[in-house]
């Protein structure tokens, strides 16, 4: 008998006398050390036309799955979608489990500031530009019916994820994204039609009827990291480089450029380049010149540099085309869902995790909508929109590897280092839970906090006594005495609860581990240089033979 066959038996038949926990081995030798990524950056891959169906190995993944990782991703019009999850796009960037990508991201809301975030940039040009002449279906970056507002980085391809599996996204870093021509960062605040201030109305009882900008300088000093705002103006109806005709409240649907004549809030005696620069003019669609307000602005913003958007292709994406304006090439932007999307909250930043349930092969990550800075509710529609640069490290979480308390996980889960947080819709799930999924951005159609409180309170509830073995009344009791329960947005059509569930509730057993570590100590799992599945999964099958009460006999025909 070969020595290492007879230090499996050894072992085995210890745990069988003894109960101890030894690690399982087999006959062909011990568990290979695991891998590490090694390959050298490369650019990203460029997206083909028509359905994503990319060539496979003789793996079965995509044929890119067994070449060198992308490391970086730029945004350009190759890589990105304008306002809707693209059912039919193949991955921009391809990545291996545990590697660390590098993603851009553009704001949406550039165009009201042609001078400051658009001018000088060549990716924000490439995105924003739009031919004199050309349909809104034919631009640089195609707008189709039925999306949203936001530009879509990705998808991402991690290659070996399934459906059934979790995401596990770790948030190393977000960067402000300076223009080249001034070094300077700018954002956008816009109190509009879809800001819970058309519910409320002025304060003299009037109706909100315009659309007002706040633009911000995105700043650091001594004290810290700020939005200065710069100046404000009220947005005006234009025609867009097709001639077509545009409200003051729907510019930032189509990407349209405001003409401003001044370089207001820098030099207002500066003029522009004016008309501007083919592929981004456009002209007033009103008798009158923008209205910029006279405010002192005498305040200044703490910033919360966040990601609006991050999440995976919905698995159930196509039933938003049922019933969606004819054109429509996927899910809107918009609302956010069990797959993650527009969650809107500013937790969401670096040194945090985001998991989420796998529900297509690969998962095709999708990033977008990032902020400098945002309260709990994005109350008057956006936050400061901000463009960032965002490296996150991706890992797959295989399904038969899962803990069992997270085997169903079916909301987007934010780990903080000190919370856990569950976020809450009015529709968890309003692919499926709508007749019509695209009528969800009709006001009043997703719009109930009531719903999405009771979601919340479901999630957290399952959560405490899934994770850490309570009842429910004990679930209860700790939901009230310590659960902090907030508004996420309500802007976002499909509104959202959050509940952040402090750590230190449990610090006795559990402490500010993350979640995996917490998983492995209580299961009684020695971390050691392998990965968590693989610990979880020899874990499992000794708990299995020790609840089987197995004799040496059982043991040798089990694992022999």
């Amino acid at each position: 008998m070969a020595p290492h066959f007879s230090s499996c038996l050894l072992a085995l038949f210890l745990f069988a006398l003894v109960g101890e926990q030894v690690q399982l081995c087999s006959a062909q030798g011990p568990s290979a050390s695991p891998t590490t990524n090694t390959s050298s950056p490369a650019p990203a891959v460029a997206p083909a036309t028509g359905p994503a169906t990319s060539p496979t190995s003789g793996s079965g993944l995509p044929s890119q799955c067994s070449g060198p990782s992308t490391s970086y991703l730029p945004a350009n019009s190759s890589t990105v979608r304008w306002g809707y999850y693209d059912l039919f796009q193949d991955p921009v960037a391809y990545v291996q489990s545990g590697d660390i990508i590098t993603v851009e991201v553009i704001t949406h809301e550039a165009g009201n500031d042609w001078a400051k975030m658009i001018q000088g940039d060549p990716g924000v040009s490439d995105i924003y530009y739009w031919a004199t002449n050309t349909s809104i279906a034919a631009k640089n970056v195609p707008k189709y019916p039925g999306s949203g507002s936001h530009i879509v980085t990705g998808p991402i391809y991690v290659c070996g994820a399934e459906a059934g599996d979790v995401l596990q996204v770790e948030i190393l870093s977000l960067k402000p994204r300076p223009n080249p021509l001034t070094g300077k960062t700018y954002g956008i605040n816009r109190a509009s039609n879809f800001g819970y201030q058309i519910r409320a109305g002025h304060r003299d009882g009037t109706p909100f009827t315009s659309s007002i900008i706040t633009v911000y300088d995105v700043v650091q000093d001594k004290e810290g990291f700020w939005g200065n705002p710069v100046y404000q103006f009220e947005v005006p109806k234009m025609l867009d480089p097709n001639r077509g005709g545009n409200t003051a409240l729907q510019n930032i649907q189509n990407g349209v450029v405001v003409p401003h004549a001044v370089n207001y809030g820098v030099d207002n005696n500066a003029e522009l380049s004016f008309p501007y620069p083919d592929g981004f003019q456009t002209t007033l669609n009103q008798s009158t010149p923008i209205r910029y307000l006279n405010n002192s602005l005498n305040y200044r913003v703490p910033l919360r540099p966040h990601l609006g958007i991050m999440g995976v292709m919905p698995g159930n994406g196509q039933n938003y085309l049922n019933g969606a304006p004819n054109g429509t090439r996927g899910a809107s932007t918009v609302p956010p869902s069990r797959f993650g999307g527009n969650i809107d909250d500013w937790r969401i930043g670096a040194g945090t995790t985001m998991y989420y349930t796998v529900e297509t092969p690969g998962a095709r990550l999708v990033m977008a909508d990032t902020h400098a800075a945002q309260g709990d509710s994005e109350l008057v529609g956006t936050a400061i929109e901000t463009s960032f640069t965002v490296t996150v490290r991706v890992s797959t979480i295989k399904k038969a590897e899962l803990p069992p308390e997270v085997a169903g996980l079916n909301f987007p889960l934010l780990e903080t280092p000190t919370e856990y947080i569950v976020h809450g819709y009015t529709y968890q799930n309003y692919l499926d839970n709508l007749p019509v999924p695209s009528t969800v951005t009709n006001l009043g159609v997703g719009d109930d906090l009531n719903r999405a409180f009771q979601t919340a309170f479901n999630e957290s509830r399952n959560f405490l006594m899934d994770v850490f073995s309570l009842s429910e009344e004990e679930a209860l009791s700790v939901m009230s005495t310590s659960v902090d329960y907030s508004v996420t947005q309500v802007v976002d059509s499909n509104w959202g609860i959050h509940g952040a569930i402090k750590k230190e509730v449990f610090s006795q057993s559990v402490g500010n581990r993350k979640l995996l570590e917490f998983y492995a100590d209580e299961h009684g799992i020695t971390r050691s240089t392998t990965s968590f599945p693989d610990t979880a999964r020899r874990q499992a099958a000794l708990r299995e033979a020790a609840a089987a009460k197995w004799t040496i006999g059982k043991l040798l025909k089990k694992f022999f």
